[in-house]
């Protein structure tokens, strides 16, 4: 997919990869790199109040103008490529629950992504599934079929089949980028940062350097969390104490 965020096109002062903005209709220039001439800020500053001569001067509020404007033009540009891009391939329908996909009437190559989780104990014995569904999209985990809300499902022709496993086991764990953010107070938390680097320090303070005899190795959000069950419930057996 081409980048259709705003804000990759948003030049400011001083940024490097500038886009040099290109007209598809005879692949003229609009707009070289050289200028992309704005402040720090892409908001025009308009002042205090009228013709209080502290705001930005008349030449670079236009310069700003014309980068936002050339900004969205880019930006749709890039949007009408991608849905041409689909239109061939298929339509993204968006995201379904499983009483919705068996209302839909797809094409081949439609693609949509499932809104919640599906479980059965059998997805063969289970035609409201089977009907619609292929029956190896399910998963097999503690005796129970499931496809994870969040994957995205393709329409062959005949069924739908996942074209991405949103499960666990495909999501990947990064235990010391994460533990990075932590100690800079940055972690995708409701804890403060404070209370984010508070933590850090503590665990640093107990492990004192032999942070790779805790520090979780699996790679993968499923693995991370078994890796971390085993490991709480046989803490503390090396040294005698035993449930």
């Amino acid at each position: 997919m081409a980048n259709t965020d705003l804000s990759g096109f948003l030049t400011k002062t001083g940024a490097v990869n500038k886009p040099a903005l290109v007209d598809p209709a005879n692949n003229n220039n609009v707009i070289t790199e050289n200028n992309y001439t704005v402040n720090t800020n892409t908001r025009v500053n308009i002042g205090t109040s009228p013709n209080s001569n502290d705001g930005d001067p008349l030449r670079t509020a236009f310069q700003k103008l014309n980068n936002f404007i050339e900004a969205v033009y880019r930006t749709n540009t890039n949007i009408n490529t991608d849905i041409t891009s689909l239109s061939a391939t298929g339509s993204f329908l968006g995201a379904k629950n499983y009483t919705e996909i068996t209302a839909l009437s797809p094409t081949v190559n439609d693609t949509l992504m499932l809104a919640n989780q599906i479980t059965t104990i059998n997805p063969d014995a289970t035609p409201v599934y089977s009907n619609y569904i292929l029956t190896s999209s399910f998963v097999l985990a503690n005796g129970t079929y499931t496809i994870a809300g969040g994957s995205l499902l393709k329409y062959n022709g005949t069924k739908w089949a996942v074209e991405h496993d949103n499960s666990g086991k495909n999501i990947t764990f990064d235990f010391d980028g994460a533990l990075a953010r932590l100690a800079g107070g940055t972690a995708t938390s409701q804890n403060t940062a404070t209370a984010q680097q508070e933590m850090y320090a503590s665990y640093l303070k107990l492990n004192q350097g032999a942070a790779n005899s805790v520090r979780l190795q699996a790679n993968t959000v499923e693995d991370a969390i078994v890796e971390l069950t085993v490991k709480s419930s046989t803490s503390g057996r090396d040294a005698g104490y035993y449930a």
